[in-house]
């Protein structure tokens, strides 16, 4: 019985969602209303696969089974290495990855003043990420103001490859961007087939229209990608109410029929080249016609978005994102919340994992650790609780109690306790767990506090390690080059 007012929790938590239904609108809305592409390249490779091609209104219409085939030649997982090409990140199965980003054009520095960032904020971000131990992926995290526009995107690459040791991933505005990208991940590798056998970055936050179509270079971009074998995928953003239809069944058919349409481009030109199921949405707050990027129709949209990822076997990629302006309650309820719902869901690699404030405008210096710490607990509350023990354990717990609760000490001292400690106890030194009259003496610090001293503290003395002097020559060669051009 329901009773009005109560949650009420199904047998599944997408009883009212039908995949088929979804997958069934998206092929209706490539086949019949057809995806705006204005990339010559596009169009032809669309059209040597099998699509019905309208020239006058540079419209493609993609049938089932040209969807279908591209489907069948996509791999469900692939992986990226750190610069040693010994740090494995798999992407997909039953992996859960973090990622950074995304690209702020403002920052909140460390004395609580909000800025325009540079290539300096660039550099420090990066390097306090490569220190952090629970980023896996490394993004760009602001968009730096003292770059030379036509190549920033190449500047900003190149300040990550120097400040990090992990892998990355990358934004570009078009194909010379990936081409450029792409020489600097050679260098690195020392080869273009080791970089193909252990890929350093990805190039996946390729845009999609905001309604229906692929920007015009974006595609040119996802296509050199493609040739290249650069792991990548189709970031399709519908705002539900506004870009996308108010409905989530709505808005993610169109967003799918997106994201079909760059699987199927990219599964032309290079049958297996890994491509990432990017799940994105906001929607609109009506009351004042502004964008939302946090809230339960967007979390419930992760949910559904990665039942389709799984139907097609695609690995899953996603976008936490948070709309307070502050390093505040709402930011940790907005954050912890989609985090929530993403590791849960199982989604594959999660964008937008720290730093990343005001609908995806702001990075915050202080939030760094806090965020990283909040991804901590996570994963050690998913690791305690999915953990597999033998029979043998069971036995040992149970010797533990009762001689614990035989001797009158309890657990404090035992020796389960000394054993296991530090697996099954998460530790924190961000964190106030001390108690008031400890915390009150110590100068009643506030997590912020922390966060601003510990934060100074790495800026201060954390240095990654440097490039080959070689390679970091050739890095400069590459971007000088690239400003020429």
């Amino acid at each position: 019985m329901e009773i009005e007012g109560m949650i009420h929790i199904p047998g599944s938590i997408l009883s009212g969602f039908t995949v088929s239904k979804i997958h069934e609108l998206s092929l209706r809305i490539l086949d019949e209303i057809g995806i705006p592409i204005q990339s010559e390249r596009a169009i032809e490779i669309l059209d040597i696969a099998g699509c019905r091609i309208d020239r006058s209104g540079n419209k493609v219409f993609i049938p089932k089974n040209v969807v279908t085939k591209a489907l069948k030649a996509a791999v469900p997982r692939f992986s990226l290495y750190g610069r040693s090409g010994t740090n494995e990140i798999p992407i997909g199965g039953d992996n859960v990855a973090f990622m950074s980003g995304a690209a702020a054009i403002r920052v909140k520095d460390l004395d609580g003043r909000y800025r325009n960032p540079t290539l300096k904020d660039l550099s420090d971000m990066t390097r306090l990420q490569d220190s952090l131990e629970n980023i896996d992926v490394v993004h760009e995290l602001v968009e730096p103001e003292d770059t030379n526009p036509s190549v920033m995107r190449v500047q900003m690459a190149a300040t990550l490859l120097k400040n990090t040791g992990k892998p990355c991933a990358f934004v570009v505005e078009g194909p010379e961007d990936v081409e450029d990208i792409y020489r600097m991940g050679i260098a690195i590798r020392g080869s273009e087939k080791g970089l193909r056998e252990k890929p350093l970055f990805s190039i996946h936050d390729i845009s999609a229209e905001a309604a229906l179509g692929i920007v015009d270079a974006q595609c040119d971009a996802l296509i050199r990608c493609a040739e290249l074998g650069i792991p990548t995928g189709l970031g399709s953003y519908p705002i539900m109410g506004a870009t996308g239809s108010v409905t989530l069944d709505g808005s993610l058919a169109m967003a799918n029929a997106n994201v079909l349409c760059g699987l199927t481009i990219t599964q032309e030109v290079n049958p297996g080249n890994p491509f990432l199921y990017m799940i994105m949405a906001g929607s609109m707050e009506m009351r004042n016609a502004e964008m939302v990027t946090a809230g339960p129709e967007i979390n419930a949209y992760y949910i559904a978005g990665k039942a389709l990822a799984d139907q097609y076997r695609l690995p899953s990629h996603c976008i936490v994102s948070a709309d307070s302006k502050a390093t505040d309650i709402q930011l940790a309820l907005e954050k912890y919340t989609a985090l929530l719902v993403a590791v849960f869901t199982g989604i594959n690699l999660i964008h937008g994992s720290i730093c990343q404030s005001d609908s995806m405008n702001g990075a915050h210096y202080d939030q760094l650790l806090i965020d990283n710490e909040l991804i901590g607990m996570l994963k050690r509350m998913v690791d305690i609780a999915g953990h597999e023990k033998s029979a043998r354990w069971y036995e040992e717990v149970f010797e533990d109690i009762q001689k614990s609760l035989s001797s009158d000490m309890y657990f404090l001292d035992s020796d389960m306790t000394l054993k296991e400690f530090k697996s099954s106890l998460w530790e924190s030194d961000l964190l106030i767990r001390r108690n008031f009259d400890s915390w009150k003496e110590g100068g009643m610090r506030s997590i912020l506090d922390n966060s601003v001293v510990m934060t100074q503290d790495i800026l201060e003395s954390y240095t990654c390690e440097p490039l080959d002097v070689t390679v970091n020559r050739e890095i400069e060669e590459i971007v000088k080059h690239a400003l020429k051009r």
